[in-house]
């Protein structure tokens, strides 16, 4: 049985950054050695949002005020090695409050429009230093 592992990490981030946040989707295999192995992602999409609330209410669409950062993932060549890289823009690096503790999601939907949520956790921003 293959399972997608859901990830629950930290991300450190410095404000004003462009650096692509990557990420490697895996699967267990129990049947296989080694066990984990990366995930073919073609045709997948993903979706990392960050938000300054851990559980932000749902019920009003969109999110105002609390989701501060939403980034499409580019998949990279070939898909095979399953590597997803979220590249945020300046100004958008630049819009995030720091020193801050965040949150984040990442979410996968795979071929078949199924979407799953993939890693949560922290998104710590810190304050950089150089302001050019």
């Amino acid at each position: 049985m293959a399972c997608v592992l859901p990830l629950s990490s930290e991300i450190c981030y410095v404000r004003g950054d462009t650096k692509a946040i990557r990420i490697k989707v895996e699967v267990l295999d129990e049947t296989a050695s080694p066990q984990l192995a990366p995930l073919d992602v073609n045709g997948y999409t993903f979706t990392l949002t960050v938000n300054t609330d851990q559980d932000p209410d749902d019920s009003v669409s969109p999110i105002v005020g609390t989701q501060l950062l939403s980034l499409s993932g580019v998949i990279a060549s070939p898909t095979t090695l399953g590597i997803v890289d979220f590249s945020p823009l300046e100004i958008d690096s630049e819009a995030l409050p720091a020193p801050e503790t965040l949150y984040y999601d990442i979410e996968m939907v795979d071929v078949a429009l199924v979407k799953r949520t993939i890693a949560k956790g922290q998104f710590v921003t810190v304050m950089d230093i150089t302001k050019t």
